[in-house]
């Protein structure tokens, strides 16, 4: 009897043996696994620091928008052949004018000051082989009244495929020049006002040494100029 069953213990043996897992398809099942899983990791890392960076991007082009339209400088951006394709919100409160033909460059606007326009369109030659210019240019009608700019011209870095473009930056200094005109005046009025009193009147430095005198003081001492 037990040499009757004997054969079908072995074989049956035999195929349990055969059903274990070798080591090392087990080994390489655990490699493959790992591999896998560090390869799932970095994909996954990857569109994160994509997303981070979208969200970043965004928010700085919202941000790039937001101080470009709330900007109290005028600003505009031109094209190559000096015509306006963008102004922010200060530019169009400043010179906006519906029957300009914006088809045409910017300094033929009729709005600029006396030789203003021609300094604008020298300037503009100028900063594309410069990248930088600045200058002072008057704008006599705006809806604000004739106003002086410090206006930069400045060479935007160019894309592959596009054309280039520039960026017009205009500062408001009418009130710091009306002061500065004031301050001449009032210094030409005084030294008037010191030439002309009828005392001695003598301008000492901090060694007490004279560094000016009135008509009346080099009459006295004799000097044609003190």
């Amino acid at each position: 009897m037990l040499e009757t069953n004997s054969p079908a213990v072995i074989s049956q043996a035999q195929s349990s043996f055969t059903d274990i897992p070798h080591p090392n398809d087990m080994l390489q099942f655990f490699v493959y696994f790992i591999v896998l899983a560090m390869v799932l990791f970095f994909i996954i890392r990857h569109f994160k620091r994509v997303r981070i960076t979208e969200n970043q991007s965004q928010q700085s082009q919202y941000l790039l928008e937001t101080v470009y339209d709330l900007s109290r400088q005028a600003i505009g951006i031109v094209d190559e052949k000096g015509r306006l394709i963008s102004s922010n919100q200060t530019l169009q409160e400043w010179v906006y004018d519906p029957n300009f033909d914006y088809g045409h460059p910017v300094w033929t606007y009729g709005g600029w000051g006396e030789a203003s326009g021609e300094k604008v369109q020298q300037a503009y030659l100028k900063a594309q082989q410069e990248g930088v210019v600045r200058l002072e240019v008057e704008l006599i009608r705006t809806n604000i009244g004739p106003i002086i700019l410090d206006l930069s011209i400045k060479k935007l870095p160019t894309v592959d495929g596009h054309d280039e473009q520039y960026l017009f930056e205009g500062k408001d200094i009418t009130a710091h020049k009306l002061a500065e005109k004031r301050l001449i005046e009032n210094e030409a009025k005084f030294r008037n006002y010191y030439q002309l009193q009828p005392v001695m009147m003598l301008t000492l430095d901090e060694h007490d040494c004279i560094q000016a005198a009135n008509k009346f003081t080099s009459e006295i001492l004799g000097y044609d100029n003190l």
